[in-house]
């Protein structure tokens, strides 16, 4: 696949978001939920910028927000997947 074909296909109504998580923590765990169940996903990172200083550029991976969306066949089973405890 190129590179555009897959960027794009984020845009495509082909997936559907089913969760947002703050932080690296949450984020892992509901990817690793997703992978246990067998259920095909794509990740949309949304970095906040932490940088005080110059010599201290980069993101906080604390707060980053990332979206996790699933195929739309998936939705049903992601949701019920995500949402167990």
């Amino acid at each position: 696949m190129r590179w555009f074909d897959k960027f794009f296909s984020l845009f495509r109504f082909d997936y559907v978001l089913i969760y947002t998580a703050i932080g690296d923590e949450d984020c892992i765990k509901m990817i690793g939920k997703l992978n246990e169940n067998g259920i095909p996903y794509k990740t949309k990172v949304r970095g906040i910028y932490a940088g005080r200083k110059k010599r201290d550029l980069g993101f906080d991976t604390k707060l980053s927000q990332y979206d996790i969306f699933v195929e739309k066949g998936f939705e049903h089973k992601g949701r019920s997947v995500i949402n167990e405890k």
